[in-house]
């Protein structure tokens, strides 16, 4: 059956699917640990937080729908073949098997699982390789029955997780203080944006699109102008709950340091949180929200993952990249999650002005951009944050001789390199150029 619009309800469970895919391991720990580290500056860094955890992902979405792409690839080409392919590759395998996708099995188990590990006196390193065997063993076989993503997550698992966290926070309300102590972190807004990075929504706006978009017409819509509204629209839902949610975790995090000292990160600080407010409960509680929340963003990616990449390279087979999406970060689950994190940033710092940039043209320059000036605008975007990802990188590179060279060079001579953002203003210049100089450009 062929439908001009989605009905509500409809478009309701595309967002609370969406939420779903979105909601994963660094969605729940990092606003609750950066929570703890702003303190009473807890205003400025939910707004940080929430323009690049929040606004990003919108914007992906957006930029999805007004292009009427269906993927990041095809989005991509608007640059080149090449660059469509290297970027939608690295974007997957970041976002996919190679980072995001170990991190959801490693933070499940460790907030969640590795405590009853304990009280069982068994040993953590098997415990981590069960756990992990199972994890990716279920994705495994609930992502090749794609067609029912809808109706499993949005109808029934991203519920379910809304219900579990309302149960902190309304317990958290009855019982907080909310009078904060004094935060540590420096620059509050500033690092707030960046660390809304770690969570790798804007990406994963981009990487999610050919999922939402697939599940759209599934529901029997297929004029692409209304699909894309329809993307729009259930992505303003989406984004809207996120920022909720973000924000109620965020003060989490803040009101903790009345009862708790400062965490190592948000893997460590949330167990206290619910321990404090649900006594010998909140470690049942707090194992069902990271296996939740974990499980059907793990999901979401591995479906993306093997629909792109057949996409990409046709003629493969979408059960062989699903064995790969799952196969890869079982091993990788293992690392652990401070090392993973660490791993994890540099790649982002260099990736994510890419994916901005990318996002920010398609929005903004639809009726004017050519080919060169998305190439002008990627290239000067790719040579400064180069910068960004030595300046992030473990101490092999970071304090190597050309490393440290280059990082004190870029000090001396890139407005606001400290702050991890110093692709911004030359990306501007660029953007203000080639607008002025559009139809020359358009020539070539």
């Amino acid at each position: 059956m062929i439908n001009d619009s989605l009905r509500f309800k409809q478009r309701l469970m595309i967002a609370s699917m969406l939420f779903g895919l979105f909601f994963g391991a660094g969605n729940i720990i990092f606003p609750v640990f950066l929570g703890q580290l702003a303190g009473d500056q807890v205003l400025l860094a939910s707004l940080g937080f929430n323009l690049t955890a929040v606004g990003l992902p919108m914007l992906a979405i957006a930029a999805m729908a007004v292009t009427e792409s269906e993927s990041v690839y095809e989005l991509s080409l608007r640059v080149s073949k090449p660059f469509a392919v290297l970027f939608t590759v690295a974007l997957y395998l970041m976002i996919g098997p190679l980072f995001a996708i170990p991190r959801l099995a490693t933070v499940s188990y460790e907030v969640g699982v590795a405590s009853w590990v304990d009280q069982m006196g068994l040993s953590q390193t098997w415990g981590l390789a069960a756990y992990s065997l199972l994890f990716f063993g279920g994705a495994y076989l609930f992502s090749r029955k794609s067609s029912n993503l809808i109706q499993l997550i949005g109808q029934w698992m991203t519920p379910l997780l809304i219900l579990l966290l309302a149960l902190v926070f309304v317990q958290a309300c009855l019982k907080g203080s909310f009078d904060f102590p004094s935060g540590t972190l420096d620059h509050p807004l500033a690092n707030s944006f960046i660390k809304g990075y770690d969570t790798m929504d804007g990406l994963a706006g981009l990487a999610f699109g050919i999922v939402i978009i697939r599940s759209i017409r599934s529901l029997g819509l297929k004029n692409p102008h209304r699909i894309s509204q329809e993307v729009l629209l259930s992505g303003g839902l989406c984004v809207l709950m996120m920022g909720l949610v973000y924000f109620a975790l965020i003060l989490l995090g803040a009101d903790s340091l009345n009862y708790s000292q400062l965490a190592a990160n948000g893997g460590e600080a949330l167990p206290r949180i619910v321990s404090h407010y649900f006594g010998w409960f909140g470690q049942i509680l707090l194992t069902l929200i990271v296996i939740v929340a974990c499980f059907k963003t793990t999901l979401g990616l591995v479906v993306a993952f093997s629909q792109a990449f057949q996409q990409i390279f046709p003629g493969s087979k979408g059960w062989l990249w699903a064995v790969l999406a799952c196969l890869v970060p079982g091993l990788l689950a293992n690392v652990g999650l401070d090392r993973m994190i660490a791993l994890t940033t540099p790649f982002l710092m260099l990736i994510y002005p890419l994916a901005m940039v990318l996002i920010l043209l398609a929005l903004l320059a639809n009726q004017w951009a050519s080919k060169r000036v998305y190439q002008i605008c990627l290239w000067v975007t790719a040579f400064f944050a180069v910068f960004d990802f030595i300046n992030h990188s473990p101490a092999f590179i970071k304090q190597s001789i050309w490393g440290a060279a280059m990082i004190r060079w870029a000090k001396q001579n890139f407005l606001f390199y400290q702050l991890g953002l110093a692709w911004f203003l030359p990306v501007l210049l660029s953007l203000g150029f080639c607008f002025i100089f559009r139809k020359r450009l358009a020539d070539q």
